[in-house]
């Protein structure tokens, strides 16, 4: 997977969007209906590892952890719903994590409101991937409290995403 063609920059840290949550309302920012079974741990040793990766490593490694247990973490909150980032041109990207404890280690300072929600693989394929692309929105893909990640197409992401699932087949 080649992914340092993916990166466009110009996206800001985590923020909460200012305005009214009824803009983010559209099926693809939906509640997930689907619960996945079990969910992937990360240790604590895990999570200072993979943290020091550079964003294109972070990458990768949510790509395959994705595939291996199919489910994503965003962080939501009641009020507000699904947190974005944005950047100076209006554009908005949907921060996602590979674990629970990768998105709760960024529910600090704007986002302290917010708490982990994980999303099934199929709904995520079916209908994020899909609303996501249509809504013309990006992916922020691991981003870090002082790192916006990498910021990729949600057609890239699947892309990518489906390469690495057939390893599984």
């Amino acid at each position: 997977m080649n992914v340092a063609n993916n990166l466009l920059y110009g996206f800001s840290l985590p923020r909460l969007d200012p305005r009214p949550a009824e803009r983010f309302a559209s099926e693809s920012m939906a509640v997930p209906t689907e619960k996945p079974l079990m969910s992937y741990d990360a240790n604590p040793n895990e999570v200072a590892s993979v943290w020091a990766l550079s964003a294109p490593e972070r990458y990768e490694y949510l790509v395959n952890k994705v595939a291996d247990w199919e489910e994503v973490w965003s962080v939501a909150s009641e009020d507000s719903g699904w947190a974005l980032l944005g950047d100076d041109r209006g554009g908005e990207a949907c921060p996602i994590w590979p674990a629970k404890a990768f998105a709760e280690a960024c529910c600090v300072d704007d986002w302290a409101d917010r708490v982990p929600k994980p999303i099934g693989l199929s709904e995520w394929r079916e209908r994020w991937l899909p609303g996501l692309a249509a809504d013309q929105r990006k992916i922020a893909v691991f981003p870090l409290p002082s790192d916006a990640g990498m910021i990729v197409d949600p057609l890239r992401f699947s892309d990518d995403l489906i390469e690495a699932l057939e390893g599984y087949e």
